[in-house]
């Protein structure tokens, strides 16, 4: 199978330590309904548009998300990301140099430029793995300091974005791949959910054209050393590679090389 090196180069970054209260993350259960991407995307997609539906009107579940309302079911916490793939601030390139540029500073242990940039990613994409995550971990880091907030609310939300997601499908397939915002959210689920190591980085399409990130788990104690898992990530590859694209990550990736131009020692991700 080919590798996409396009996609998955940028992938590749240093993730910083976590806590350990994020190891001990549940993953969904195996009795949630599956997840027909093909035949429920659109189906789900209208419901959210749709004022009038009390169970999925995006409008009536985001308030409950902020608040990080843990009543809310693995499906409607999955219909409100496949609502956002159609929204304007969703740009999976801007969060992709935003997840590097968080990595680097708390790398270095700069929370509180890390903090701020949780807070601009979040603004605009309140389902961010990687900013939810991290702005837990930089406020249980820094819970000392009068006046910050409290992470449970963001480590709440990391946790039901993940159960959504992996509620999908058993991620061992292409029928049953999992659904993901951002290229980089499998790399995330594999390090911080399953503590293992990332052994194979490719990807691939399904029989109907979706496109998928493919990451190999590395398994010490199985007789297959290396499972790959499915992300299927094609909402995201259509806003990725437009024709805009390209130029916007390019302006992007400028922007975040200023940022870092007076901290010559950190490490930049290639």
């Amino acid at each position: 199978m080919a590798t996409n090196h396009k996609l998955t180069i940028y992938s590749l970054a240093l993730l910083a330590v976590l806590y350990s209260s994020f190891r001990g993350i549940l993953l969904a259960q195996p009795t949630d309904k599956a997840f027909d991407y093909q035949k429920d995307f659109k189906d789900i997609l209208q419901k959210t548009n749709n004022p009038d539906d009390s169970l999925y009107a995006y409008k009536m579940l985001l308030p409950r998300f902020l608040r990080a309302d843990t009543t809310l079911t693995n499906r409607q916490v999955l219909a409100m990301q496949i609502y956002f793939t159609q929204h304007t601030d969703y740009m999976p390139y801007h969060d992709m140099v935003l997840e590097r540029l968080i990595w680097n500073f708390n790398e270095q242990g700069l929370y509180e430029k890390a903090l701020t940039e949780c807070d601009t990613l979040l603004a605009k994409n309140p389902f961010n793995l990687v900013a939810n995550k991290e702005k837990a971990f930089i406020l249980k880091k820094m819970n000392t300091i009068s006046g910050k907030e409290d992470a449970a609310p963001y480590l709440a939300r990391f946790q039901m974005l993940v159960r959504a997601d992996t509620c999908t499908g058993n991620g061992l397939s292409y029928g049953g791949a999992w659904f993901v915002l951002s290229p980089i959210d499998g790399q995330v689920i594999i390090d911080y959910v399953y503590n293992q190591n990332t052994c194979v980085m490719t990807s691939g399409e399904d029989r109907f054209g979706n496109f998928h990130d493919i990451l190999g788990v590395k398994q010490n104690k199985t007789p297959e050393p290396c499972v790959w898992h499915y992300f299927n990530i094609q909402h995201a590859y259509v806003k990725m590679f437009n024709k805009n694209s390209e130029k916007l990550f390019k302006e992007l990736e400028e922007e975040m090389k200023a940022k870092l131009k007076y901290l010559p020692y950190i490490k930049k991700n290639k």
